[in-house]
């Protein structure tokens, strides 16, 4: 069974850096520079070594964290103003190649040491009922046999390991974690009882981390960086529209 990517939906996705330290920058200062003006909101914890600025991007909310020999981007839906499940705007394959583009064109001349790179993204498929759910991941997920009629609370998942074009071979990590859930809206009263229920969404999710070798041991030449950001996107789109097995 094969998936177009963009009959999935995605409730977030993420780049990661692993850079060395010291770096001089802050996490408004990088926002500022990859957004083109100041983030909405800035906070720092000096106890935890963290800085993270927030704030509207193409349709989202980008979310830059800085922690100890890490940066974050976190593309997220912009909140709704009543209460409900959101997803990124589609199609999720530009969203996608938005986040990764921006990352890859403000390391090229941020200055930073870069170790390893990582994407990750949270993905979802809709279907009518749980039993279709459960068919799917079945679909997809072809080292597991899965009961679609009696299933339920299923959660699989597995590090597929691959190889990168963009260096000469080396591993891949190809994470990610399979479940089927339902969701359900619903409207609570003072007291704390439901008084509305909607109707339930079903969805097959798959929870993916595609990263580079961790065993590496000299930093990642900077030009290449942007081409691995993207080698690991483009992983990521394969598991999603071709499973494993």
């Amino acid at each position: 069974m094969a998936i177009p990517i963009d009959a999935w939906s995605a409730d977030s996705c993420r780049v990661s850096l692993f850079v060395l330290e010291p770096t001089n920058l802050t996490a408004a200062a990088v926002f500022h520079t990859l957004v083109g003006e100041p983030s909405s909101t800035e906070s720092v914890d000096r106890k935890l070594g963290q800085s993270v600025a927030a704030g509207p991007w193409n349709g989202g909310m980008l979310q830059i964290v800085f922690s100890v020999g890490r940066i974050d981007f976190l593309l997220t839906p912009e909140p709704p103003q009543v209460p409900e499940f959101v997803v990124l705007a589609p199609p999720v394959s530009q969203r996608f190649q938005e986040l990764t583009a921006a990352v890859g064109s403000w390391y090229e001349t941020s200055g930073a040491v870069c170790m390893r790179v990582a994407f990750g993204a949270r993905c979802l498929y809709s279907t009518p009922t749980v039993e279709e759910s459960y068919k799917v991941l079945a679909a997809l997920v072809r080292t597991v046999r899965v009961d679609y009629a009696r299933f339920r609370e299923m959660r699989f998942g597995v590090n597929y390991l691959g190889r990168s074009a963009v260096d000469a071979g080396a591993l891949i990590n190809r994470l990610s974690t399979w479940s089927a859930i339902t969701l359900r809206r619903a409207v609570f009263a003072p007291s704390g009882g439901a008084v509305a229920t909607g109707s339930d969404q079903y969805f097959c999710v798959c929870e993916l981390d595609i990263n580079t070798d961790s065993e590496r041991k000299e930093p990642l030449p900077p030009p290449s960086v942007s081409a691995r950001i993207n080698e690991l996107r483009e992983q990521a789109e394969l598991v999603l529209t071709e499973g494993i097995e």
